[in-house]
């Protein structure tokens, strides 16, 4: 394993259902052996759990389908990141949102799994056929 990247920003998009953010705890641990604790963005409904969580550093909700809705929330968010000099996200939701939201935050490494939206990332992964 490399050697933890402290200079490293990174920064985990998870909004989908909140058994979905649960499954990605596995990675937020990993992630934070590598860097540190970590950001995440989320749901309202997940923030709470990841607030709690030892490698997250801080958790950004992000209301998709509330105040943060439509293309004006979108970009509202995408600033709000930007200011935060991210160096990578890890996208585990395959979602035209998240990898268009870590594009507009300018974050210039984008590694989530293969799929359809895989041609937005920096980096694409093949999903594990053991499943989680």
């Amino acid at each position: 394993m490399p050697a933890p990247a402290h200079d490293a920003r990174a920064l985990v998009i998870q909004t989908a259902f909140l058994g979905d953010v649960v499954l990605t705890t596995p990675l937020l641990t990993a992630l934070a052996t590598r860097y540190g604790p970590v950001d995440i963005l989320t749901t309202p409904a997940a923030t709470p759990l990841m607030e709690t969580h030892p490698a997250v550093r801080h958790t950004i909700t992000y209301d998709k389908r509330g105040t943060d809705r439509g293309w004006g929330g979108l970009r509202r968010v995408a600033r709000q990141l930007r200011t935060a000099n991210y160096t990578h996200a890890y996208l585990p939701h395959r979602s035209l949102r998240t990898a268009a939201l870590a594009i507009m935050a300018r974050i210039p490494s984008r590694i989530g799994f293969a799929g359809t939206w895989s041609f937005l990332y920096t980096e694409s992964r093949r999903k594990p056929s053991a499943g989680h």
